[in-house]
C-alpha cells in the first residue's frame, strides 16, 4: 500500500510541475535553428545574446560587497547559463483561428530544461527531466487545445522515466540522448515527432524557442521532492527488501491506528526526569506545556503527536524547551546532537522557529550566550533559491 501512495504522492506532484511557461515570455526568446539546437551547439553571436540578457539581469541583482573598505559591486564570474528550449511552437494561422477558443497562445508542445555554455554547446540539465506542459493534456475545464492526455504521459514516464545515454548507459545522457528521448516522448503522447510536429489550425515555426530559465515557485522546489520519492520508491523495491522507516510506514498507512492513551502521573513523573534542557531561563514551562514534554519524550520512533493550540499559548516556547532537551541528552551521552527538522507549507512558520532561537534572553555565565561571533541563531534555513535574496539575515543553505 506505501508503495501506491508513494507514486500518487510523486504523480501529484509532477502534475502540478509540468507547468505551461508564460506565452508573452514567447516574445522575448530566441529563435534558433531547429537543426542546431537538435545538434546541441548554436552560433556564437547567438550565444553571446543569450549570455548579454543573462549579464544584464545579473547586474540588477547584484549585492554591494566591501573590500579593502571599499564598496564595490559583486563580480560574476559566468561560463554556463541555465535555459529552457521549446523544440516546437506552433501559432494559430489567422487573426479569426486566434479568436477560437484555446487558439488565443501558441502551443508549445515540449519543454527541456538545458545548460548552455560560453562556447555555445548545450548539454541536459541533470536536475530537470523535459515535460509536456500540463494545459495542453486532457483532462481540461476547458475546451482548450491538447495534443494528449495525462494518462499516456504517466504511462511513457513508467517505461521511460528519463532519457539514458544510447552509447554507454553507465554514463550520463548525452544532448542527442535528451533530445532523442523528446521526440519518443512526444510521438508516444501526441503521435507527432520534433520535426514533422503539425496541428490542425496552427503553422508550426522553423525554428526553436530558446529562453532564460527563470526559477519557478512551483516546477524549482517540486523537483527535489519527486526526486525523493522516487529514491524512496527505488529503495522499497530493491533486493532484498529494506527495513521500512517506521515513520513512513505510519504516514502511508490507510489504517486508522489506535490512539495511545496518554501518560499515567506515575508515568508522567518517571519521564521528568528526562526534562534535560531549557531554553530560556526566564520562565518555566507552565503544566500543560510540562504534560506534552513528558508526552514528546515518551514517544516511540515513528510515532506522532499532534500539539494544537491557539497563538499566544507557548507552543513555541515548548518546541525551544524539546530541542534544548533533545540536545543536552545527546551531549550527556556523548553522542552526536540530533538532526531535527522544522518544515511548513509556508516559509514564515519556519523563520518564526528560527527567529524565536535568536531571541532568547541570555544572562552573564560562562557557559551562556553565542560561542560562534556573528552567530545569530541557532537554526540553519533552506528556502529554495528564489527565496535568498529575501533571507539574507538568516544562515542558509539554498538548493536550487
Amino acid at each position: 500500500m506505501k508503495h501506491s501512495i508513494l507514486k500518487y504522492w510523486l504523480n501529484c506532484l509532477a502534475d502540478a510541475a509540468r507547468v505551461n511557461i508564460d506565452p508573452q515570455r514567447l516574445r522575448e526568446a530566441f529563435q534558433i535553428d531547429r537543426a542546431s539546437v537538435s545538434l546541441g551547439q548554436i552560433d556564437s553571436s547567438q550565444t553571446d545574446e543569450i549570455f548579454e540578457l543573462y549579464e544584464n539581469i545579473l547586474k540588477g541583482l547584484q549585492k554591494k560587497v566591501t573590500r579593502n573598505g571599499i564598496q564595490q559591486e559583486e563580480i560574476y564570474e559566468i561560463s554556463t547559463v541555465n535555459i529552457l528550449i521549446s523544440p516546437v511552437v506552433a501559432v494559430s494561422k489567422t487573426a479569426r483561428a486566434s479568436a477560437v477558443a484555446g487558439r488565443v497562445n501558441p502551443i508549445t508542445p515540449i519543454w527541456i530544461p538545458a545548460i548552455l555554455s560560453r562556447s555555445g554547446d548545450i548539454r541536459p540539465a541533470s536536475e530537470e527531466q523535459p515535460w509536456i506542459p500540463r494545459n495542453l493534456l486532457e483532462p481540461i475545464e476547458r475546451a482548450d487545445e491538447t495534443v494528449g492526455d495525462i494518462e499516456t504521459v504517466d504511462k511513457f514516464l513508467s517505461i521511460n522515466p528519463c532519457a539514458t545515454n544510447k552509447k554507454d548507459k553507465e554514463q550520463q545522457p548525452r544532448w542527442v540522448d535528451v533530445w532523442q528521448y523528446c521526440d519518443e516522448m512526444l510521438q508516444y503522447v501526441a503521435q507527432q515527432s520534433i520535426n514533422d510536429f503539425d496541428l490542425e489550425g496552427y503553422e508550426t515555426i522553423p525554428h526553436s524557442y530558446i529562453l532564460l530559465d527563470q526559477e519557478d515557485d512551483k516546477r524549482i522546489p517540486a523537483r527535489h521532492i519527486i526526486r525523493l520519492y522516487g529514491t524512496i520508491l527505488g529503495d522499497l523495491g530493491a533486493n532484498p527488501l529494506p527495513a521500512v522507516p517506521k515513520l513512513l510506514e505510519r504516514y502511508t498507512s490507510l489504517t486508522l491506528n489506535k490512539l495511545t492513551a496518554l501518560l499515567t502521573p506515575k508515568e508522567e513523573i518517571k519521564k521528568s526526569s528526562e526534562h534535560y534542557g531549557q531554553m530560556s531561563w526566564q520562565f518555566p514551562l507552565s503544566q500543560s506545556q510540562r504534560e506534552t514534554m513528558h508526552h514528546v519524550l515518551a514517544m516511540e520512533d515513528g510515532e506522532i503527536l499532534a500539539i494544537n493550540g491557539p497563538p499566544g499559548t507557548g507552543k513555541t516556547t515548548l518546541l525551544q524547551s524539546i530541542v534544548a532537551t533533545l540536545w543536552t541528552k545527546r551531549a550527556i551521552k556523548e553522542e552526536n546532537p540530533p538532526i531535527i527538522v522544522a518544515t511548513s507549507t509556508n516559509n514564515q512558520a519556519v523563520t518564526n522557529v528560527i527567529d524565536s532561537f535568536g531571541k532568547v534572553p541570555e544572562h552573564e555565565s560562562p557557559l551562556a550566550g553565542r560561542w560562534i561571533p556573528g552567530l545569530k541563531s541557532y537554526g540553519l534555513y533552506c528556502p529554495a533559491s528564489t527565496k535568498q535574496k529575501s533571507s539574507s539575515e538568516y544562515q542558509m543553505e539554498t538548493f536550487a
